[in-house]
């Protein structure tokens, strides 16, 4: 997850430090670390409903997509309102 496109230059040496057929994908919530002459495909995912936010935390911590314990609910609740249904941090 990149917050300021300097950091990125600095930490990965420019797409000159990647092969030819290499990609390189990063996510952001900042549009403007994105804008890069260079940049070929933009793609903008959208949120999750907090069904789906549930669903996809559970696959990810609990390695099944089931009903969870009922202790596990409120707290994986709050993780997926902290989480405010970005996939990439789920």
């Amino acid at each position: 997850h990149v917050n300021d496109s300097d950091p990125m230059e600095d930490s990965c040496g420019g797409h000159t430090w990647f092969g030819a057929s290499s990609r390189i994908i990063v996510t952001t919530t900042d549009k403007h670390v994105l804008v890069k002459p260079d940049a070929d495909h933009i793609l903008e995912v959208e949120t999750l409903n907090s069904d789906d936010s549930l669903r996809l935390f559970s696959l990810n911590a609990f390695k099944q997509n089931c009903t969870i314990e009922a202790e596990q609910v409120e707290l994986s609740k709050r993780v997926v309102n902290y989480c405010k249904g970005l996939p990439f941090a789920l």
